[in-house]
């Protein structure tokens, strides 16, 4: 008879050892949907693959421009998790308040909700959410950066949209 492998935690080896694999598949599941659940409600809706559709630097002494070319970078947020290019962190959406909107440098235009990327450029980048009932169409994340990032200190902003509207 063939040497089982040691169990070293994961599914495939427990499937293996077990004669049904179908009942710790069913089993494994149940467990993760809860969870699942649980990580797409922390990240608000957001669980999709989004492409920029503006980028724009402002510097502090008044003057900005483009920062790259629309579409050329995506943004994929799964449940309370995020990675753009090679950088990855955690989202989580909660209510605007006005020092945001102060913040951001931006009058109040509708949006209730923000994202708040921790991890992004070393640190935290937010932005309002544009949505609809039961959708965000557009994400914004909106960041300081300064040198040696950036020639002067800056605001930057992005906004993405889905992948598929484009």
């Amino acid at each position: 008879m063939p040497r089982q492998p040691a169990y070293d935690g994961s599914v495939s080896t427990a499937a293996h050892r077990l004669k049904h694999p179908g009942v710790l598949f069913v089993l494994v599941l149940a467990l993760a949907a809860p969870a699942a659940v649980f990580a797409a409600r922390q990240g608000g809706g957001l669980s999709a693959t989004w492409i920029a559709y503006s980028s724009r630097i402002d510097y502090d002494g008044g003057r900005g421009s483009a920062v790259m070319p629309a579409g050329t970078q995506r943004l994929v947020i799964g449940g309370s998790h995020w990675q753009y290019g090679a950088s990855s962190g955690t989202v989580k959406v909660s209510a605007i308040t006005a020092a945001d909107w102060t913040r951001w440098g931006v009058s109040s235009y509708g949006p209730t909700r923000k994202a708040t990327f921790v991890g992004w450029n070393h640190g935290r980048a937010d932005g309002p959410l544009e949505e609809e009932p039961g959708r965000v169409d557009f994400v914004w994340i909106m960041y300081r950066a300064k040198p040696p990032t950036v020639r002067w200190p800056a605001t930057i902003s992005l906004k993405f949209g889905h992948l598929g509207n484009r």
